[in-house]
Parts: C-alpha cells; sequence; structure tokens
C-alpha cells in the first residue's frame, strides 16, 4: 500500500508517495490506493494532485493545473554562457558539415545548398560575436 502527505507543499505539491507495511499511519498521511498512483505521477514533476481524504484514506485525486503550472512558471529560464552558446554552434556546424562536401563536390546544386548555407553563415557570424566577447 501507498501512503500520502495530505497537507501539500507550499508550492502546491505532495512528496512522492511512500511505502507503507505497517498498521499505524504515520500522522498527517492518509493511505493512498493504487488506482491513483497514476494521476500522481502522470504531472512533471510529479505530485501537483489535489486529494479528498474520507476515514485516513484518499477518495479522490485530480491533478492540480494551477500549482503545477505555477511551479514551472517559476523556473528561471537556463541560463547559457557565450562558450556553451559557441559549442552548441560549432557542433550544429560539424552536423552539417556533410551538406557542404555535397555541394563541393557538385551534388548538391547552388539552389539546393543555398538555405543550408545561409544558416551555415548565421552560425558562423554568431561564434565570430560570441568570440570576440569571450576572448576579448
Amino acid at each position: 500500500m501507498y501512503i500520502i502527505k495530505i497537507k501539500e507543499n507550499e508550492n502546491g505539491a505532495r512528496p512522492a508517495l511512500h511505502t507503507w507495511n505497517k498498521p499505524k499511519l504515520p500522522e498527517g498521511y492518509a493511505i493512498c490506493p493504487d488506482e491513483f498512483y497514476g494521476v500522481f505521477y502522470s504531472t512533471t514533476p510529479a505530485g501537483f494532485v489535489n486529494i479528498a481524504v474520507e476515514n485516513d484514506t484518499v477518495v479522490e485525486m485530480t491533478v492540480n493545473d494551477a500549482a503545477l503550472e505555477a511551479y514551472i512558471a517559476s523556473i528561471p529560464e537556463p541560463v547559457i554562457t557565450p562558450e556553451e552558446e559557441i559549442a552548441e554552434l560549432k557542433a550544429k556546424l560539424a552536423a552539417t558539415d556533410y551538406q557542404a562536401i555535397k555541394y563541393a563536390e557538385g551534388v548538391l546544386s547552388e539552389e539546393e545548398y543555398a538555405e543550408m548555407k545561409a544558416q551555415r553563415q548565421l552560425w558562423r557570424d554568431r561564434i565570430n560575436e560570441l568570440e570576440e566577447v569571450v576572448y576579448e
């Protein structure tokens, strides 16, 4: 059997479900029937659920969309350093080198390669901008 914390955390989530095999429940917890396991873990991250408890047992569980959305909105966007962006752009260039080689060998026409050629130039231009910041 699983148990669930009755009171949600400040952000609206609940801690992970715990397996429990003792006769007495810890204070503040309720039995969570197996049927609600999927609902509890259906959110990412897990545990953003509303529950209804009767006689120490969860009888209803629904996703707490408002709390989940608020939590996700509170997570700051990752900051990509110039060095990381340079590495990503160089990886994109490396991953598309085969198209440049095909063009150089005459397998791709100017028309077929034009869009990729322009994109690769944008990546090189951005790398040059970033390298000026990093290395000066």
